[in-house]
C-alpha cells in the first residue's frame, strides 16, 4: 500500500510516545483519589486535555490545583516513556517542515517527553496551549494545516484516539490509525512497515 501527501501531522500521547504505562499509573492514581471508577476514567481521557478530563469528571474541583496533582505524579513516572516502534527512523526520513506535532499536551510537557524519547521536533507544534476548542473539535488540525502551508486534504494525520482521529477527519484530513485505531486509511501497530521513498510528494511505503 502507498500513501502519498505533501506533509503530514503526529499526535504525540500514544502514536510518537508510548505513554500506556505512566498513564495508567496516574490516572488510576487520580481516580482512586477522587473515588472514581478508574476504567471510566481511561476510556475518556485518551486524546483529552488534561483540564477537559479532571473537569468532566470533577466538575467543581480546583482545577489548577488538579492539574499540579496529576502533572506532578507524571513527573517522576517519566522514565516509563518509550518512543513508539519506528517513530525516530520515520520522523528522521522526512524535512522538519513537511510535518506538524498536534497534541492535547500543554506546551512544555510535550517539549520535555518528545526529548526524553530522543524525538526532534518541528517547526510547526500545534499544544493544548494553541487552542480554544480542542480535539475532538477540528480546530488543532485546521491551525497545522495553516502553519504547514498545505490543503488539509492533502495531509495525512497518524493518531490512536477517537477524539484524535475525528478531529482530523472533521479538518478535512485523510488518517492512519496507531494501536488499534480504525476507520482510516490504515490501521498500524507501529511504524517499523512504513518507509519513506525518496521524492516529493511524500510517499509513504505500508509493508503488509
Amino acid at each position: 500500500m502507498i500513501l502519498t501527501a505533501d506533509a503530514l501531522a503526529f499526535d504525540m500521547d500514544g502514536t510518537l510516545v508510548d505513554s500506556r504505562d505512566l498513564i495508567l499509573e496516574v490516572w488510576s492514581g487520580w481516580a482512586a483519589r477522587r473515588d472514581l471508577d478508574a476504567a471510566q476514567v481511561h476510556a475518556f481521557c485518551h486524546g483529552r486535555p488534561l483540564h477537559r478530563i479532571i473537569a468532566h469528571f470533577a466538575p467543581d474541583a480546583d482545577l489548577p490545583a488538579e492539574a499540579e496533582w496529576v502533572l506532578g505524579q507524571m513527573r517522576p513516572r517519566e522514565s516509563l516513556l518509550r518512543p513508539v516502534a519506528g517513530a525516530a527512523d520515520l520522523l528522521a526520513s522526512l524535512d522538519p517542515v513537511e510535518w506538524a506535532l498536534v497534541t492535547s499536551a500543554p506546551a512544555e510537557l510535550a517539549r520535555r517527553w518528545m526529548a526524553i524519547c530522543g524525538l526532534p521536533l518541528p517547526p510547526v507544534v500545534v499544544t493544548a496551549d494553541d487552542v480554544a476548542h480542542p480535539k475532538p473539535d477540528p480546530e488543532p488540525f485546521a491551525l497545522a494545516a495553516r502553519g504547514l502551508g498545505h490543503a488539509p486534504a492533502r495531509i495525512i494525520a497518524f493518531e490512536d484516539a477517537a477524539a484524535g482521529l475525528a478531529s482530523a477527519k472533521a479538518a478535512g484530513m485523510e488518517t492512519v490509525g496507531l494501536s488499534g485505531a480504525t476507520g482510516s486509511l490504515a490501521s498500524i501497530p507501529d511504524y517499523r512497515r512504513l518507509s519513506r521513498d525518496d521524492g516529493h510528494p511524500i510517499r509513504l511505503s505500508l509493508v503488509d
